[in-house]
């Protein structure tokens, strides 16, 4: 949808090339951080779009850009706040900085010649390892950044953020015969995954340290999904729980064809992967050049929306497709929906359904939103999404006819949407989410809904950001209630501050806000908490 010009707030330096600070600095506290909050959030995101950083070149889509991890320490007993940034070295970024050039595809920006390609081609490097996406902090310490191939995810320091190594697979067992030679190799699984690899969580409310779930995709010989099991921070060897092939209305599957998996759910019994219309368009994958519908999908809405719910324990699959709740006892209608994330996931403790919680669109154009000339275009909004469950019983996954959150306070937007980890897998109330005060071409508020209550309210700065960052709620030490602690975002501003914002998140109101002067850092993607040594002891 259009807005008028004059309406809209340009979103400053959050899409400008950056240059890191690896040696560090003291950063400036405006309020009052809590006294108990003691850590560091630490984000991965793109860092600069061009290759050398010098606006030639550039990519031309949000998920393009050079991964760059930030670390903003806090310490809530002294008062005081440090910030450090370092380019993640991957093979990508190397290659960046020697030649000013793209090697391989990213997601919607091709390698800089046919000549770089093959190059990377010839050097076992067709995909890109450029691993801006997500990070993931292990309970010893360790940290991995990750983006959607198999490729690309390195392990860094968490203090100095420096990059150590790659943490990429080189084997895989099976599920169902560990003792017996790997069924399916690590390369079989694919060269793509999902840049969610989530914590499996315990039934009883707890985490289980060592487990860790993904999903990867292959395209040839023929599509399929694989979901793996790892333990810990040794993402190298992969256990396969299940492989699916692609589900479609019709007896018609076309060979190579694959849907986008980003991210999916998980309890403590079972992985619930969400299949959704949008399939990857192979040439625009291989070459990254975004000639598909839409970047490097093709959206193909009768092939249906479908629910796998894949059990951990043997494997086992039940796939529905996904309808939408009807009244009077008339005929469900099937439903299509497109999304990045998921809230949580949980068993129905009364029905014994199980339920996914998701910051769901009406299909993938908000992946045309994101490149960079339309985020940067005075006349662009982006598109509505809303926090959904979706109920999958024994017979039947159904899309719950009413949203969870209330569009008037998300300004019918949601992304980013995150629970505090104590009650992932679990029954629980409350989603932290970035929302939308329209129009905008990017999130710029933060937003807390009580999914028990549907209801939503935002949460209060003292400024108006033009773009906010992924939420992350930090409990309280020794807390009771679900919600007793802080949400963590990071505002950009229209002048190019970077704010660190501390939300109280009971009152919804700002405590204290770092500050990164001018020109801030650009606009990124998702966070994890690096917790103070002696609290997590």
């Amino acid at each position: 949808a259009a807005a008028p010009p004059s309406e809209k707030r340009p979103l400053g330096t959050a899409l400008a090339d950056a240059t890191d600070c690896p040696e560090g600095r003291a950063l400036d506290i405006i309020g009052t951080l809590p006294h108990w909050l003691r850590g560091a959030l630490i984000r991965n995101g793109p860092g600069r779009w061009s290759p050398r950083g010098d606006g030639q070149r550039r990519a031309t889509h949000l998920f393009d850009g050079y991964a760059m991890l930030c670390r903003f320490e806090v310490d809530g007993t002294a008062q005081r706040a440090h910030f450090r940034s370092r380019y993640l070295r991957s093979d990508a970024h190397g290659y960046a900085e020697r030649t000013g050039r793209r090697e391989a595809g990213e997601f919607g920006s091709p390698a800089t010649s046919a000549w770089d390609l093959a190059s990377g081609v010839l050097r076992g490097r067709a995909t890109t390892d450029n691993a801006c996406v997500s990070v993931t902090r292990f309970r010893d310490g360790r940290c991995v950044a990750s983006t959607e191939t198999a490729r690309g995810a390195w392990a860094f320091d968490a203090k100095t953020l420096e990059t150590l190594g790659r943490a990429g697979p080189t084997t895989t067992t099976s599920i169902a015969d560990e003792s017996a030679a790997p069924r399916h190799t690590a390369a079989r699984m694919g060269p793509l995954q999902t840049a969610h690899a989530e914590r499996v969580p315990c039934a009883d409310g707890t985490t289980d340290d060592e487990a860790y779930v993904n999903v990867a995709t292959t395209l040839f010989p023929r599509a399929a999904y694989s979901v793996f099991r790892t333990q810990g921070a040794d993402v190298a060897r992969r256990e396969l729980v299940a492989r699916i092939e692609p589900s479609r209305v019709g007896s018609l599957k076309p060979r190579f064809e694959a849907s986008w998996i980003h991210a999916f759910g998980v309890t403590a019994e079972a992985v619930i992967l969400i299949e959704t219309p949008a399939v990857y368009n192979l040439g625009a994958l291989a070459l990254g050049t975004g000639r598909a519908d839409h970047v490097s999908f093709d959206w193909k809405p009768d092939r249906g929306t479908w629910v796998h719910v894949v059990s951990l324990a043997d494997g086992a699959v039940t796939t529905h497709q996904l309808v939408v709740a009807s009244a009077g006892g008339l005929p469900k209608e099937t439903k299509n929906v497109f999304f990045f994330h998921c809230a949580n996931a949980f068993r129905d403790a009364e029905t014994g359904d199980v339920c996914v919680d998701v910051a769901a669109f009406e299909d993938c154009r908000i992946v045309d939103t994101l490149k960079l000339e339309n985020m940067e275009d005075a006349g662009v909004d982006i598109p509505e999404s809303r926090l959904v469950r979706i109920r999958v019983s024994a017979d039947a996954a159904t899309l719950e006819d009413a949203p969870l959150d209330a569009g008037a306070a998300s300004g019918r937007f949601a992304e980013f949407a995150k629970c505090n980890d104590a009650v992932r897998g679990r029954d629980y109330r409350f989603v932290y989410a970035c929302g939308a005060r329209r129009p905008t071409s990017a999130a710029n508020v933060v937003t807390k809904t009580d999914v028990r209550a549907r209801t939503t309210h935002k949460l209060q700065s003292e400024l108006d950001y033009v773009a906010v960052g992924e939420p992350l709620f930090v409990a309280k030490p020794r807390a009771v209630a679900e919600d007793d602690g802080a949400v963590l975002s990071l505002g950009h501003t229209a002048d190019g501050e970077t704010h660190l914002v501390v939300y109280d998140a009971q009152s919804r109101r700002e405590q204290a806000r770092v500050v990164v002067p001018r020109p801030g850092i650009p606009y990124g993607f998702h966070v994890a908490w690096d917790p103070d040594d002696d609290d997590a002891a």
